[in-house]
This record gives structure tokens, sequence and C-alpha cells, in this order.
């Protein structure tokens, strides 16, 4: 076990290069200008700090925050045109952005790693609706331990924004929770309440969810229109905003649910006249729309260190079934191919170059494993790997986790 990542690095046919980002003391101090000196299958090593946004154009490579590094981006970001056999990994980034979609992800036949992040919309968004994340026309996009907050809704009576929406797209979706934007109230406006915003909608294209936490938004409480008469008829009240949906799933899309959490949205309270009157309460949202497809079974859990240097170790940590033998697939590449026996989606690159065993899980169905990273040779700076986990019962059964970048950095870094 302890040899893997060593025999892994001196096997590698990937060279990567690292830039770093930091406000100061580092290769460059925005992420967009590593990004344009970049190779393809660099690593852009960031360090704590605010940066501004950037793009990935074309090419894949990895950005990575340093560990236990607080690394701000002011969106958005926009990764387009990842060819195929390449990937790009983001990953430990918080993603804040205001007016705009935090994250968009468009026309990659390449793969997409979304590990560890936080990405969110400021509440005064001026458009209706308007994703955190957008995935438009992409063949492999998988999120690992993402949180995802959407954008409440511009002003009473209009819809929040929804925390991920895609179409055309491949997408797994493991341990994240994805939380669907609430609606404004409307009692300082006179309004109909907002709507609460879906969590995950999928437009088109098909979507497996592990372990994940869909809530859609709350609605927004109806307030009281001046008519202009008196008395009892000075207001008239006006209704709650309906509570978003959890999952929406469009006709022709597919969605593969295995153990998520998945609710409505809370609906907004119908306004009530000192004379009584009452406006209807806003409906609840649906836990899910359209028909979504179950897999049996629990889901499996696997998080890591985003970066390791060279003496150091890997660690990693398991969430399973007492007993369960836990196999990391190690893999220099991504890829996505549904595979029925093992209950999701394979993630790594076929054929991967090793499969280990890490781990036996104890009793309470947990584990995890320090795996040292070997001096990576003469003139080699980092290499990244991808990782998923394996585990396997006492009967043989096999059942996958999520997949992860793991980048391995020369201790110069």
């Amino acid at each position: 076990m302890l040899r893997a990542l060593a025999l892994l690095a001196v096997t590698s046919p990937a060279f990567a290069g690292v830039r770093t980002v930091a406000p100061s003391g580092a290769d460059h101090v925005q992420i967009s200008a590593a990004i344009a000196a970049a190779r393809p299958g660099d690593v852009v090593l960031v360090r704590a700090g605010t940066y501004a946004p950037f793009a990935i154009d074309g090419f894949g490579l990895t950005v990575v925050a340093d560990t236990q590094a607080n690394v701000v981006v002011q969106g958005p970001i926009v990764v387009q045109n990842v060819p195929a056999a390449s990937t790009v990994a983001l990953t430990g980034l918080r993603i804040g952005a205001m007016n705009t979609t935090a994250v968009t992800l468009r026309d990659c036949a390449g793969a997409v790693r979304l590990a560890d992040l936080q990405a969110w919309v400021a509440p005064n968004a001026i458009a209706a609706a308007l994703p955190t994340v957008r995935v438009e026309r992409c063949a492999d996009v998988a999120l690992s331990r993402c949180t995802l907050d959407s954008a409440a809704s511009p002003a009473a009576a209009t819809i929040a924004g929804s925390a991920l929406r895609a179409t055309e797209s491949t997408l797994a979706i493991h341990d994240s929770t994805l939380h669907g934007g609430f609606g404004l109230s409307g009692a300082a406006s006179g309004q109909a309440g907002g709507s609460g915003g879906v969590a995950l909608d999928l437009v088109s294209g098909t979507a497996f969810v592990s372990g994940a936490i869909l809530r859609g938004g709350p609605g927004g409480a109806g307030g009281l229109a001046s008519t202009g008469y008196p008395g009892c008829s000075a207001f008239a009240p006006r209704p709650g905003g309906a509570g978003g949906h959890g999952l929406v799933i469009a006709p022709g899309a597919v969605a593969r649910v295995l153990d998520a959490s998945i609710s409505g949205g809370a609906p907004g309270l119908g306004a009530t006249t000192a004379c009584g009157q009452h406006a209807p309460d806003g409906a609840p949202g649906a836990v899910t729309v359209g028909t979504s497809i179950a897999v049996m079974g629990s889901a499996r859990t696997l998080n890591s260190t985003p970066c390791a240097r060279e003496g150091q170790g890997a660690g990693f940590g398991f969430r399973g079934l007492p007993g369960e033998r836990v196999f990391l697939f190690l893999s220099d590449g991504s890829g996505q191919a549904w595979n029925p026996a093992l209950a999701g989606p394979v993630l790594v690159r076929v054929p991967f170059w090793r499969r280990v065993l890490v781990a036996t899980l104890g009793t309470e169905g947990t584990g995890s494993a320090s795996i040292p990273v070997p001096e990576l040779g003469p003139g080699t700076s980092a290499r990244t790997l991808f990782v998923q986990g394996l585990f396997v019962s006492p009967d043989g059964t096999g059942r996958l986790a999520a997949a992860r970048p793991l980048v391995l950095l020369d201790a110069a870094y």
C-alpha cells in the first residue's frame, strides 16, 4: 500500500509545471495571469487571498487552493472548450458572484472536476432564476463535497435562483449540498412573495446524485397592497410565494439517485389584513418533479487532502459499512461511465494504473489512511492524480464513492 504513490510517480507520463499565486511573494498575483502563463496539464497553486475572476478556455489544468488556505474568488469563473482526454480540476476555492452565475461550464468534451468548492450568488441579483452553477453541453462533470447556495429572488413576485442547472450534460454529484434561493417577501413592496429556487434543475442530459443534500428554497411572504379606499378595503392581501423544488427532471433527462436527502422549500405565507382578509399561502415545493431512478443501498464517502508535498502524507477519509475493504483507483486522467454492478459511475480514466487496498472499515463504518508522497524525480514539480474509492463488502459486493483530484508537489512548494 505505502509503495502505491511512489510507483505511480515513477511510471506517470505527466510532467506538470507549477504556477504559484499569492498577493505577494509568488509567481503571479492573480489566478488569471497564472492561467495565461500555464501550459496544458500544469498546476496553479493558490495561496490565501482574494482574487479576480478567471477563465479556462481550450485546455486542461488544475487550480488548487494550498493546504488550509482561504482562497476567495470574486467570480465569475468560466471553464469552456476543454478538449477530449483533458481535465480541468478546481479544488478548495470559495467563489462569490454578484448579478451573474458564479461558475459556468460549457462546451467541454473533456472532463471537469469540482472538489471542496463553495459557491454563491449575492442576494441582490438582478436576474430571476439565476443559477449559481450552470453546466451546458459538457460530457463529463463531477462534483465532490461542494456547497452551492443560490441567489434570492431579485424582487417580490419573482423566482429565486437554482443552485445548479444542467443542459445536455453528464453529471456526477457526490456528498454535496445544493440550496435553492429564497423568495423575497412582498411586505415592503405590497406584492406577492417571491418563489423559492430549485436545488438541482436537470433540463436535459443525465445526473447521478449520491449522498447529497438538495433543498428547494423557501417562498417569500405576501405583502399588503394599498388600494386607496378607506376602512377594511384600504389594503389588498397578496399571496405568498411557492417553495422551490428539490430536484427537477425535465422530460427526456435521466437522474439516478442514491441515498440523497431531497426536500422542497416551505411555502410563503399569504398576507392578512387587519380586518382578517387572507390571501392564499404559496404552494410547498415538491421533493422531485419528474421521474428519478432510485439506486438501492447507501452512499459511500471518500474525502482527501487536495495536495501533498514530497515527504508528507496524502490523507484520505472513508465512510461506508463495517467490515468493508476500501480500495483506491489511481489514474492520470478522468472519465465517466456508468457501472451498474458497482451502483455508480467510474470517474477515473480506464484502464487506471493501480487499484490499491488502503483500509478496512471498523465497527462504525469509518476509516482513514495516510499514504507517503515520494520524491517526484529530477525536474518534476508536480503531478495531478485522480483517485476514486471502491468499497468491497465481505460478500464481494462493490460500491463506488466519489473521485477526487490529488496534487503531488515538489517539496520546494
